[in-house]
């Protein structure tokens, strides 16, 4: 029997089991040292194709929660999450607490430019073909609020995923998936998704595969800008 991923609206499905494991990793659910078999065991387990499962296995391990292991007995095993991923992910949980997305965003928005500048420094050639194709899906899919937003969120998530800094990619990680959590539809204005946001992000990416840092941090700074509006 399968454990079949229920898919949210504007989230991919590696997203949603990377929650559900994240979440049981966190909770304590599983350990330190815990097994959660092969990747071919997760993709019968989950129910998803192989790629959705080497994505999800990629963004659990840049998020330092498993590490994969090979040879005989290998697999993909728990590792012990760092204090400050589990104090974000309490943080976040907090639903007694007046967090709202507003908040989250404000804090994300000022975390951008050093985003962006980690990412120009660090990039490798696999991030830069991969950067390259998600600019392109956020550049074809202005007319959908929706798929826009979901491109938009996946782009600047790939690009925290680059940094080696633990502490700015875990929190500005943990902002982002509570945003994309609690934001259900998307009403736009009068520029959704318009020129001068394509212009940005394009920047951004642009500046990111060249390694130029300067470019990139104008970018990202010009990234808060635009949102701050």
């Amino acid at each position: 029997m399968t454990d079949a991923v229920s898919l949210p609206p504007k989230v991919s499905r590696a997203e949603v089991l990377v929650r559900e494991i994240e979440g049981r990793i966190l909770s304590g659910e599983w350990a330190q040292g815990d097994r959660l078999g092969t990747r071919a065991d997760l993709r019968v387990k989950y129910g998803v194709a192989a790629a959705t499962v080497s994505e999800t296995v990629r963004m659990l391990e840049a998020r330092g929660l498993v590490e994969a292991r090979p040879g005989n007995g290998g697999g993909i095993f728990v590792s012990e999450p760092a204090a400050f991923v589990r104090l974000g992910h309490k943080v976040l949980e907090l639903h007694s607490e007046p967090i709202t997305v507003a908040d989250c965003l404000a804090v994300r928005d000022r975390l951008d430019p050093m985003v962006v500048v980690e990412a120009a420094r660090h990039r490798t050639d696999s991030d830069i073909a991969e950067l390259n194709a998600l600019l392109q899906k956020l550049l074809r899919s202005q007319d959908d609020p929706n798929t826009y937003l979901a491109a938009n969120w996946a782009l600047h998530r790939r690009l925290a995923e680059v940094s080696p800094n633990l502490v700015l990619r875990h929190l500005y990680l943990s902002l982002l998936d509570f945003i994309e959590s609690q934001v259900n539809m998307v009403v736009p204005d009068g520029d959704f998704g318009g020129a001068e946001a394509r212009e940005t992000h394009t920047a951004i990416v642009e500046a990111v595969c060249v390694g130029d840092v300067e470019a990139a941090r104008q970018a990202g700074e010009r990234h808060v800008r635009l949102t701050s509006r």
